[in-house]
């Protein structure tokens, strides 16, 4: 894997013309002068997105709540989430997880990476290489 660059959500626009939301991550630390790029999600992921950014919680348990729990559940420390590779137009990402002395890494959707680490609040690091194809 090519260097990691430290990122943040930058926000998430959610739409109701057009099928494909979108997040948008940013070097950290740079504001608007550091380099960006965006990701199309679904709307389900957007809106469990914008929930774990607001700190909000829907009244009963949708998918990432649940994921949440199984967490919290297993005792699971959530250390960062990684995106990984853009290959083909989609992007990949890592959940990097420690079990007691154990360290996991679990291939993930980067919406569902990314709607963990928001919740968690846990650092986003973006591969250099996808820094490079994907950013404005």
């Amino acid at each position: 894997m090519s260097k990691l660059v430290e990122a943040e959500v930058a926000k998430v626009v959610i739409s109701q013309v057009t099928e494909g939301q979108l997040v948008w991550l940013r070097e950290k630390g740079k504001g608007e002068k550091g380099r960006r790029f965006v990701i199309v999600i679904g709307i389900f992921e957007a809106l469990a997105m914008r929930r774990a950014m607001m700190g909000e919680a829907p009244p009963r348990p949708q998918t990432h709540e649940l994921i949440y729990r199984i967490l919290d559940g297993l005792n699971a420390q959530v250390e960062r989430v990684t995106v990984s590779d853009l290959r083909d137009n989609t992007f990949y990402a890592v959940l990097t997880l420690r079990v007691g002395d154990k360290t996991v890494e679990i291939d993930a959707r980067p919406s569902d990476a990314l709607t963990i680490a928001v919740h968690y609040r846990v650092p986003v690091f973006v591969s250099e290489k996808v820094f490079r194809e994907a950013a404005e």
